[in-house]
């Protein structure tokens, strides 16, 4: 939670210093979702990396295996693609409801 801390990041654009109130909600489901999407998905895509390269080294010569590996990789990407556009469409909601500090739109 990003309060009730005893000193304050300079890194972030809210003061971590404030007792806990309800305008605090928004900066924790902010800070989740910032976690699951540009840190625990890139070690997830890493990970899926690695073990695509070892199953398609293990499965050298086998057409079937390939067809499954391709699979994989294309729910992947139907995955990060879902994920990116349900950020971006509750980003525009905040935007259309007024809600515009930088922390809480797409970071690119």
């Amino acid at each position: 939670m990003p309060c009730n801390r005893r000193s304050d990041n300079s890194k972030t654009s809210w003061d971590e210093t404030e007792s806990c109130n309800i305008k605090h909600i928004p900066i924790l489901f902010y800070n989740i979702l910032d976690f699951l999407l540009w840190k625990a998905s890139v070690i997830a895509l890493v990970l899926l990396i690695v073990a695509s390269g070892v199953y398609s080294y293990a499965a050298t010569g086998l057409p079937i295996k390939t067809v499954s590996l391709k699979s994989i990789w294309v729910s992947a990407g139907k995955g990060y693609a879902i994920m990116f556009l349900a950020w971006t469409m509750i980003s525009l909601g905040l935007r259309f409801l007024g809600i515009s500090q930088s922390w809480l739109i797409l970071p690119f």
